[in-house]
């Protein structure tokens, strides 16, 4: 204990890793080579679980290790959303929804065909957003932004953190990384995107997670309804993934000049 006390940036990183690959990962070959009838949906997010609440697990246990109760009520107290977050509940699943269906008009779907599967599949949707916030978004956001990305700008320059975040980040998808460059290279683009996005977030709502999760969850949603709600070639889903990932550099870029100064200011402090 003593030593994961010493390191604790270091240990949070291998208990997420630890409980994601050994439980995370048996969890989920156990679940789809088991006949569990339950609906697909279901089924998708029960698969995941105990994968992406790796991060959620690792950060409540190193606060209790180093904080006690203490810890964990700083921590969970970052779930707490506030009322002038609220013009995020409205716009976010709105403008990420309008992202994935641009990506898949610009592959050659017809909006009308979208706006057809929509209002078929309008519940499925709206479970993939409520199960991407509650299992995703908490499980990954409450490790990452709500105990290492504060852990890491306590000790590293802004710019460092940001860079050993994402690198981090990047290594605990690892599966991803070896599914090819059409899939990797799209991939590789939202991963920038959405750490600058919740970044510049993690900054404006002084690190709540429930604004953070809430985001990644919307961020996800739609790109898992399409993938394996809407019955669409291959080929085509394929094709929209690329184009997202070019919308999603196009926002990369943004929001990294939105970060700039806190960057600058950062390399500035470690400087002096």
């Amino acid at each position: 204990m003593l030593l994961l006390k010493k390191h604790p940036i270091g240990s949070f990183i291998l208990i997420t890793f630890l409980f994601t690959y050994l439980i995370g990962g048996s969890l989920n070959i156990w679940i789809n080579q088991t006949e569990l009838n339950l609906p697909k949906t279901i089924t998708l997010y029960l698969s995941r679980i105990g994968i992406v609440i790796g991060p959620a697990v690792s950060a409540i246990f190193m606060s209790y290790l180093l904080e006690k109760r203490f810890g964990i009520r700083s921590l969970l107290y970052k779930l707490i959303p506030s009322q002038k977050e609220i013009t995020w509940f409205i716009t976010i699943p709105i403008s990420t929804l309008f992202i994935s269906f641009s990506a898949c008009i610009f592959s050659g779907i017809s909006l009308n065909l979208l706006l057809e599967m929509l209002s078929n599949s309008w519940e499925i949707l709206l479970l993939h957003y409520v199960l991407q916030i509650i299992i995703i978004g908490f499980g990954e956001e409450l490790g990452w932004r709500g105990w290492l990305f504060p852990k890491l700008t306590e000790t590293y320059s802004f710019l460092y953190s940001i860079l050993i975040f994402f690198i981090t980040w990047v290594l605990w998808h690892l599966p991803i990384l070896f599914s090819g460059a059409e899939i990797v290279i799209p991939w590789f683009f939202v991963a920038i995107s959405v750490t600058s996005i919740l970044t510049f977030l993690w900054i404006k709502t002084n690190g709540n997670v429930f604004v953070l999760a809430y985001v990644h969850g919307c961020i996800n949603a739609p790109q898992f309804f399409i993938e394996n709600e809407l019955d669409l070639p291959q080929e085509v889903i394929l094709e929209s993934w690329k184009v997202s990932g070019f919308i999603h550099l196009g926002l990369s870029i943004v929001f990294l000049s939105l970060l700039r100064k806190h960057i600058v200011t950062g390399l500035n402090k470690r400087i002096q």
